[in-house]
């Protein structure tokens, strides 16, 4: 019999019964033990807990240390993402642990990882569905999504290094809903804010910064970790190869979001800016003191030459969009503009996801659906006004 039924102190007064649950292990030499996995408020809750371990014990794996919580699960997972920054980025890591400590921690994170049960799980995400988020509204399915994911990512490590038997979060009621709903796609500026945007900023160093972001659909980052290397004026294309990336505590050169290249074309417009820019670059250069001018080969600098941040990108636009009265602030929304534009044009989604730097054309169509259907629409009336030309026997274009 390896489950006991014990009273606490603290259940005295209402007559409770707790339940430890024991193990026999095999330790180094091949001495037996006897391993406590945990003390469980009701039977069935212990007898699960004694299968899973002895399971996991039979399979040769560990038994989760009683003493580990999920908040050092947490801990221990964002140690192993830190030790592949290929793949997660210091930006990627602080929004993990932001997430982790928002909204996984204060609820979960005191848990004996071994105690962690479904029931919790599922309780944790339907709360979740219902916490307010900065914006004062409920999270959306997708930060939902995104946290349990996270959560997901951590016992599935937790397996691996058989801390423990099962992934809880695989239990298909802990789960929640896969978010059914495309991605917003944020806020594309019509004809006259583009035109008020680049008024505010003619008179500022972020005139070329905003243009290429308008012509090309970069992401900020992108923009930002920019060099001269990367523009052939001669060939109208851009190499995007590089995003700058910003947290609090760094700022580091990495690949592009997919971790591909590619080669963006350069309208006439696109052109005039960056040699609007170079000549900005060449002025600063001058004007700087002996030795004090950082030669970064950056596309887009401050006045002393160092690379911009995607920091300082966001603030400057959020300064010239206010005083452009337009209907955002948001840095990211010339990309959403770049991208309607294109899909207006006629451009189907291959080319719009190719321009973009999309991992696939299926993420285009899942985020700009609607400006697809403007489109489409668009098509159809072209097409009928030409079949009625033909029916009338009408045949000039």
């Amino acid at each position: 019999m390896s489950i006991y039924k014990r009273k606490s102190s603290r259940d005295r007064k209402n007559g409770k019964h707790r339940y430890t649950v024991v193990i026999d292990v095999q330790g180094d030499g091949g001495r037996r033990s006897r391993k406590t996995i945990g003390t469980y408020g009701t039977r069935d809750e212990a007898e699960r807990a004694e299968r899973d371990a002895l399971t996991a014990r039979d399979r040769g794996h560990n038994i989760a240390p009683k003493s580990l919580t999920v908040a050092q699960m947490m801990a221990a997972h964002l140690d192993y993402c830190k030790a592949d920054p290929t793949h997660h980025t210091a930006a990627t890591i602080e929004t993990y642990s932001l997430k982790s400590k928002r909204y996984i921690e204060p609820k979960l994170g005191s848990i004996i990882l071994a105690k962690l049960q479904p029931s919790t799980v599922a309780a944790w995400k339907n709360e979740l569905a219902a916490t307010i988020g900065r914006s004062g509204k409920p999270l959306s399915p997708k930060t939902v999504h995104n946290v349990f994911g996270l959560l997901h990512a951590a016992l599935s490590l937790a397996v691996g290094l058989e801390y423990v038997g099962r992934n809880v979060c695989d239990v298909k009621a802990a789960r929640p809903s896969r978010p059914t709903t495309s991605v917003h796609a944020g806020t594309a500026l019509n004809d006259d804010e583009i035109r008020s945007l680049l008024t505010a900023a003619k008179s500022t160093r972020w005139r070329s910064f905003i243009v290429l972001a308008l012509a090309t659909g970069a992401r900020r980052g992108e923009l930002c970790g920019l060099s001269w290397a990367d523009v052939d004026v001669d060939a109208r294309k851009v190499r995007i190869r590089r995003s700058l990336s910003q947290t609090k505590n760094l700022i580091e050169l990495k690949d592009t979001k997919t971790h591909r290249e590619r080669v963006v074309g350069l309208s006439d417009w696109a052109i005039q800016a960056l040699r609007r820019q170079r000549v900005i670059q060449a002025e600063e250069r001058l004007r700087a003191p002996a030795g004090v001018y950082a030669d970064s080969g950056a596309v887009f600098t401050n006045e002393l030459g160092e690379r911009v941040t995607p920091m300082a990108a966001t603030k400057a636009f959020a300064r010239i969009a206010r005083i452009a009265s337009i209907s955002t602030r948001r840095l990211h929304d010339t990309r959403h503009t770049a991208a309607s534009h294109l899909i207006a044009a006629g451009s189907d989604a291959v080319t719009v996801a190719g321009v973009l730097g999309h991992e696939s054309a299926t993420i285009t169509l899942s985020i700009y659906s609607h400006a697809f259907d403007d489109a489409k629409h668009d098509a159809t009336d072209r097409l009928g006004a030409r079949m009625e030309r033909i029916a009338s026997g009408n045949y000039e274009s």
